[in-house]
């Protein structure tokens, strides 16, 4: 989903993204290495590394294989539950599928996080990456 006129506009409002920004920025370093996010009015995108915490969240956690999809549904959970109490309703927040891919090498890594730092850019919001209040991007790689 990469318009912004598709499904729910929720996360336009401030107290909604930053539910989800808070809740992104607290599992960094817990369930992953953040490397980079951007909220859009109606979804979000991550890049995240878990390889260091795979094997210790499996253990400890009992967690299924899938820990990149057990760690997006507890997030998803989460922020549900926050994000319909501030819009006072109730029912599904989230759209049912997500997309997640593996980053092979530095070069597709490069081009994955201009992809998700252009988002915003491309949908008209701002005129550059830098100027959007719901991105990030981990000190060190660089600018995009």
């Amino acid at each position: 989903m990469d318009t912004i006129s598709a499904g729910p506009d929720w996360l336009r409002r401030d107290d909604v993204a930053e539910i989800a920004a808070e809740a992104i920025r607290y599992r960094d370093g817990k369930k992953y290495d953040l490397l980079a996010y951007c909220i859009m009015p109606n979804h979000v995108h991550m890049v995240v590394d878990v390889e260091r915490f795979a094997e210790s969240l499996v253990r400890r956690d009992s967690v299924s294989p899938y820990i990149l999809t057990e760690i997006i549904g507890s997030l998803r959970k989460y922020t549900a539950a926050r994000a319909n109490r501030v819009l006072c309703r109730s029912g599904s927040f989230w759209q049912h599928e997500s997309y997640d891919r593996v980053i092979r090498d530095g070069d597709e890594l490069e081009r994955t996080l201009a992809y998700v730092l252009q988002n915003p850019v491309k949908a008209g919001l701002c005129q550059r990456s830098k100027d959007w209040k719901w991105s990030y991007l981990k000190s060190g790689l660089g600018a995009v």
